[in-house]
């Protein structure tokens, strides 16, 4: 039953990897899990429910004539498609020359302290002239956005990404025109994790947690303005697993609209 549950989760949240590789790297066969578009067609159920003459002013996903259908967050904006492009955030380089767009909701704000984005933020800290992206206490702060929700609109040229070790899953994206890191990329997921640190100045999401403080080194107390955590919480996992389920959902409306 457990590997079960498992093999339904990893074939939502990492289709592209887990369909070749087993948790351990191993490579093998594996369908995705039928249970996976069960899920979908659940919401896909909430969408038509929820939306039926309730426009609300909000912009429509599919429809004629301003009607059409509305995807609800189940209690969270992760998968808020009501108006995705109303909320578009920039980030950029320190000189400026390579820049970014996210939109929308991000999945979590966090700060992870886990000894990948520590060790990784010290070699990058360390390169020449290279601007600090870290808390003061060794913290990163993240902000992660899906992959359709993200992209570099400049300078994508001088992106340069940099591995802990050359069989490393994480990239991490560093301007090479002034070597500000800018977002690292988990190769098997579906997401982006942006450095806070080159977000212009504007209004960002409250951070949501501190994961991984066991690894913390600094002499200084731990913030107590959020909730913290000794290694990555459930309620990350559970995240990308919706946030993987509303993109498959938003590919299914899209289909539907082309119709």
């Amino acid at each position: 039953m457990r590997m079960r549950a498992y093999s339904f989760v990893t074939n939502v949240c990492f289709p592209p990897y887990f369909s070749h590789y087993g948790w351990n790297g191993r490579k093998r066969q594996q369908s995705r899990h039928p249970l996976a578009g069960l899920l979908i067609i659940i919401a896909d159920v909430r969408v038509r429910v929820e939306s039926v003459g309730r426009t609300g002013g909000r912009n429509p996903v599919g429809g004629k004539d301003g009607r059409g259908l509305y995807l609800t967050p189940f209690g969270t904006g992760v998968c808020d498609m009501t108006n995705p492009w109303a909320n578009i955030r920039q980030l950029s380089c320190q000189c400026g020359r390579v820049r970014c767009q996210a939109t929308g909701a991000p999945i979590a704000s966090i700060v992870c302290y886990c000894d990948d984005c520590q060790e990784g933020a010290r070699r990058i800290e360390g390169l020449k002239q290279a601007p600090a992206f870290r808390d003061p206490d060794g913290g990163t702060p993240l902000l992660t956005y899906r992959d359709d929700r993200f992209e570099c609109v400049s300078g994508q040229e001088l992106l340069v990404g940099y591995r802990l070790s050359d069989n490393a899953p994480t990239r991490r994206m560093v301007a090479s025109c002034c070597n500000s890191a800018i977002f690292l990329k988990f190769e098997p997921g579906f997401w982006v994790s942006t450095y806070r640190a080159r977000f212009e100045a504007g209004d960002l999401p409250p951070i949501e947690m501190r994961n991984q403080v066991k690894h913390r080194q600094a002499g200084t107390p731990l913030p107590d303005d959020v909730p913290t955590f000794r290694s990555f919480p459930l309620r990350i996992y559970g995240k990308l697993f919706w946030a993987r389920v509303c993109m498959l959902n938003e590919g299914q409306l899209r289909k539907f609209r082309r119709r």
